[in-house]
């Protein structure tokens, strides 16, 4: 049987540091990213709560609170918030968002909705 040569400290062992040394530090390379993808999920960039889940629009006459980061086929709150008052207002999506999202349901209910090209 082939035995390992003894080394200097006394041990008769076979290793291999080069690679022990290179998986180490795969390793820690490793950690590091899974502590920041922890961190980004605690934050909110999964889009399932944290302090950047959402993020509000504001314009002229209101607010649109959205989320920053949706899942793929789970339900978001969109909420815009209008200005009061007797004029006429109107929150118009692009066709670019309805490429991608879906209106279930408006809450209240508006007065009239239309559909574009």
């Amino acid at each position: 049987m082939n035995q390992p040569p003894v080394r200097d400290d006394g041990l008769q062992i076979e290793e291999h540091r080069t690679f022990q040394e290179s998986f180490w530090r795969a390793e820690r390379v490793s950690w590091v990213i899974f502590g920041l993808m922890l961190i980004a999920a605690l934050l909110g960039i999964t889009g399932s709560g944290g302090l950047l889940e959402r993020q509000i629009i504001t314009v002229a006459d209101g607010s649109v609170d959205v989320p920053r980061f949706s899942r793929w086929e789970a339900s978001d709150v969109l909420q815009a918030t209008l200005a009061g008052g007797g004029a006429e207002r109107r929150l118009t999506l692009s066709p670019e968002f309805f490429r991608t999202f879906q209106v279930e349901d408006i809450d209240p209910p508006p007065i009239a909705a239309e559909g574009g090209g």
